[in-house]
């Protein structure tokens, strides 16, 4: 037998191939290679506190000067929104961020529920025109046939 770098006399461990879980396959009794059975990293609690204290410094530029907005330093954090702010891109997210998201869903509590889906493409579509037939929309709420209970 040959002997290996470290001195040992033991043939070298070939590698193990990772056996490959398709996707969209749910979770298996027991051991399941996807599971994260030790939770959430402890360590990022402690990321996010550094990104916070990053945050709040005052923003300078390559040359070490302090960024000014209105005659006054601004942090971090508020040169970042300010560049969403004036970005076509990020415009939504920085939108999102000062007054929330806007709902996906709309629910009326009634015997029926309505979902309204929107997305930002749609606010540049304009309303297609339904024709106005008051009979036709008394008669479907006001029927009294009570076929769905």
């Amino acid at each position: 037998m040959a002997r290996s770098k470290a001195g040992s006399n033991t043939a070298r461990k070939l590698p193990r191939k990772k056996k490959v879980v398709p996707e969209g396959v749910p979770f298996k009794k027991g051991y399941d290679p996807r599971r994260n059975l030790k939770g959430r990293p402890k360590s990022f609690d402690q990321f996010r506190a550094l990104a916070k204290d990053i945050a709040e410094q005052i923003a300078t530029t390559a040359s070490g000067t302090a960024l000014k907005w209105n005659g006054q330093e601004i942090t971090f954090a508020e040169f970042a929104l300010l560049s969403w702010a004036t970005d076509k891109k990020y415009l939504e997210k920085f939108i999102e961020v000062a007054y929330g998201k806007v709902p996906d869903k709309l629910e009326i509590d009634d015997k029926r529920k309505a979902y309204l889906v929107v997305s930002p493409d749609d606010w540049k579509k304009k309303p297609k025109e339904e024709p106005e037939n008051e009979e036709d929309g008394a008669d479907d709420r006001d029927s009294g046939s009570d076929s769905d209970s």
